[in-house]
């Protein structure tokens, strides 16, 4: 798969996520290829949008990648399936109005069970992102799962070693401090 000519340029990497669904890296961008047999089973009002690049088939990552997670999303980690949803209810997309229709549809039950029970096994606890350092300090920007609520954390000059998902109390035993 690697060499594979895109919208973006020519791959440096791919990642099969689903059959007839691949991830295409390029130098500069990337995004889904989805091909005809693959596109037959998304739900018609996501297969129906118009897509960035103007090319069937391929969802640019930054602009059309929700229609891919949310058309298949028990091929993706739960928590992308939840961040597809939250970034169409925050608007700015031009076919946010109609995923927000498909996710009240029939079609859409499926990748709202998937989010709304992420919410519910993981929701108490964060996701955490370096942000920098501060003096002799890591920063850490964490976010909690069910609200995005942010809480800000500052390790000492050590690895942190945290899980992917964590509870404030796992990051102050990491060696971390809350402050603010």
């Amino acid at each position: 798969m690697m060499g594979t000519q895109t919208p973006w340029g020519w791959t440096q990497d791919a990642t099969h996520i689903a059959p007839g669904v691949t991830f295409y890296e390029t130098a500069s961008h990337g995004g889904f290829h989805v091909t005809p047999d693959a596109m037959k089973a998304m739900p018609p009002a996501l297969r129906a949008l118009p897509v960035f690049c103007g090319e069937p088939g391929w969802y640019e990552e930054d602009c059309d990648a929700v229609i891919v997670v949310l058309a298949f999303p028990v091929h993706f980690d739960p928590r992308q399936v939840l961040n597809a949803i939250e970034q169409t209810a925050a608007g700015g997309s031009r076919n946010d109005t109609a995923i927000q229709a498909f996710l009240r549809s029939p079609d859409g039950i499926l990748p709202c069970a998937i989010a709304a029970r992420y919410q519910q096994e993981f929701g108490h606890l964060y996701q955490g992102f370096p942000g920098g350092t501060r003096g002799r300090e890591w920063e850490v920007t964490a976010h909690r799962i069910s609200d995005d609520a942010r809480v800000y954390l500052r390790f000492p000059g050590v690895p942190i070693d945290l899980p992917r998902l964590f509870s404030i109390e796992e990051a102050i035993a990491a060696g971390g401090r809350v402050v603010s």
